[in-house]
């Protein structure tokens, strides 16, 4: 008997040894949500929201799966599952209601699924705005789970469903869900659609931050009274995108003070190697001029990307002449892209301050250190015949 569990025991570890993914062959548990609220799916989370993570990768792993839900990208899910829900772009929704859009509610924002939310009473900013004066949203804050509770809620209202059932739904640390989220963490549970923390006891763990595949799951798992049609995905929800210099200083300067150095952890290997008759030193993290231009986009402008904006500057093609540059059309936010350097490689920045002709960058050159401070002055890189584009998410 003993030689026959020996036996099974060495065949599992060698199965193991020799085939090491079968010990992890099961799926995320955030895996089957996500795929069904994907694009190929019901199509409620848009696109650009998951193009850079904070840790600079691009495609979701279980890691980047318990990142924090900002305030912004959950409002942007909770548009998305409307849209679904209702079958229409969220600027018809608004309209049939009689609604109309502040556009200048925040100080601190002008992000179209923001404001539809808040249109909607699906969110409310961190301060209220007044007759006077803007109020404040707080774009790029983690939320708590009851937080997402009583959003979540609200989603709910704004389709239709009943949203009465709160009777206590018996989690024993009940005491400590604030009483302005009572009503709202009782029916996400009696409905199915959060469902605590733990079971044995039943906790919900109202101040815990939300992640963001905590977020797409529960809004995969609200049940409607039908089944609504994929999502067909419309830019902003038919509404319009607004964009305020001061707005984008903010987000950029919020940016740098979080993530001075950029999302991504540089890393160098000892290896190194010969190519285009230099040497480069091997890493797969490095951190690129255009990867940090994305990593800046995607948190100030998070519909966008390089290369889709239109152009202040305009040089030619073939050999990066200049053709005719407005410098009053310059704005902070800008993105510029300079012509060849040494070794014929180009380069692409972040304007963070404009003073006539001259430029301040936020940029990173394949190394460790991000500068904020390095001025280049357009009218000598004319001069000297260096061409460059400016391009503009503002037009």
């Amino acid at each position: 008997m003993k030689n026959r569990i020996f036996s099974v025991v060495l065949a599992l570890i060698l199965t193991f040894a020799l085939f090491p993914t079968l010990a992890f062959a099961a799926d995320p548990w955030w895996s089957t949500p996500v795929s069904e609220a994907g694009k190929y799916g019901k199509n409620i989370v848009p696109e650009h929201l998951n193009l850079v993570w904070p840790d600079g990768g691009t495609e979701l792993t279980d890691n980047r799966s318990r990142s924090e839900t900002p305030r912004l990208r959950f409002a942007m899910i909770a548009i998305g599952w409307v849209e679904y829900a209702l079958g229409k772009p969220i600027a018809e929704v608004i309209s049939e209601r009689g609604l109309t859009v502040n556009y200048t509610a925040f100080s601190d924002t002008t992000d179209p699924y923001v404001l539809a939310a808040y249109t909607l009473g699906i969110v409310s900013g961190t301060k209220a705005p007044t007759a006077t004066e803007r109020g404040t949203f707080a774009p790029w804050d983690s939320m708590t789970r009851e937080q997402a509770a009583v959003m979540v809620r609200n989603a709910c209202r704004v389709v239709g469903m009943d949203i009465s059932n709160t009777a206590p739904a018996g989690f024993a640390d009940a005491p400590d869900i604030s009483g302005w989220a009572i009503d709202a963490v009782n029916f996400v549970r009696n409905n199915g659609i959060m469902n605590g923390t733990s079971v044995t006891p039943l906790l919900f763990s109202p101040k815990a931050t939300y992640t963001y595949a905590q977020t797409v799951t529960t809004f995969n798992n609200i049940q409607l009274d039908h089944t609504p049609e994929p999502r067909v995905h419309v830019d902003y929800g038919g509404l319009e995108l607004r964009l305020e210099e001061s707005i984008v200083l903010a987000g950029i300067m919020s940016f740098q003070e979080k993530y001075p150095h950029g999302m991504s952890v540089v890393e160098y290997s000892d290896h190194w190697y010969e190519f285009d008759g230099r040497r480069w030193q091997d890493s797969r993290t490095l951190l690129s001029c255009d990867q940090f231009v994305n990593e800046i986009s995607a948190v100030v402008f998070p519909y966008f990307r390089p290369g889709t904006g239109s152009y202040v500057a305009v040089r030619n093609d073939d050999e990066w002449n200049i053709i005719g540059c407005d410098y009053s059309k310059i704005r902070i936010g800008d993105s510029f892209v300079g012509g060849p350097g040494a070794g014929g490689a180009g380069h692409t920045a972040i304007i963070i301050a404009v003073n006539g002709s001259k430029i301040t960058l936020a940029e990173a050159n394949f190394n460790k250190i991000v500068s904020w401070t390095r001025v280049v002055d357009l009218e000598d890189c004319i001069k000297k015949g260096i061409g460059f584009d400016i391009e503009t998410f503002y037009e």
